[in-house]
């Protein structure tokens, strides 16, 4: 089984998420990546956000963990909330940068509002939970 970790990062009532414009379409998921082979998740995930974003985090909790089904492979996806430590956003280096890579379309960093319900925000029942998380955290009401 494959599994990926995922950073949900918060500030100021916005989320930093990838998007991801294709051919046909245009979407936003959470920033993370592949665990390699021996790697612990967490270790997977401050080192995929140095990657993808250019920062170091800090993990403060495990938020979900979701089985997919992606054809004939099967995944296992956490999530995380985490905390931007140190770093700038935009200098990651990883591969899906190079465009000799095989990664199709253009990847970006984006904050999107705390009103991401009205993004395409992947995975969509991963947003929905979350949405619902911080609408019931006091400190991220009005």
């Amino acid at each position: 089984m494959i599994q990926r970790v995922r950073a949900i990062i918060m500030d100021n009532n916005k989320i930093l998420a990838i998007k991801r414009i294709k051919k046909d379409e245009v979407y936003y998921v959470f920033p993370g990546g592949g665990v390699e082979e021996g790697e612990e998740l967490e270790e997977a995930l401050k080192r995929e956000c140095r990657e993808e974003l250019g920062v170091e985090i800090k993990i403060i909790k495990n938020f979900a963990s979701e089985r997919f089904n992606r054809g004939n492979m099967k995944q296992m996806e956490y999530f995380y909330i985490c905390k931007i430590i140190s770093g700038e956003i935009g200098t990651g280096n990883g591969p899906e940068y190079d465009v000799n890579s095989n990664y199709e379309g253009i990847h970006g960093i984006e904050w999107i509002s705390d009103k991401f319900q009205d993004y395409d925000l992947r995975p969509e029942n991963i947003s929905s939970k979350l949405f619902n998380y911080f609408k019931n955290d006091k400190r991220y009401k009005d």
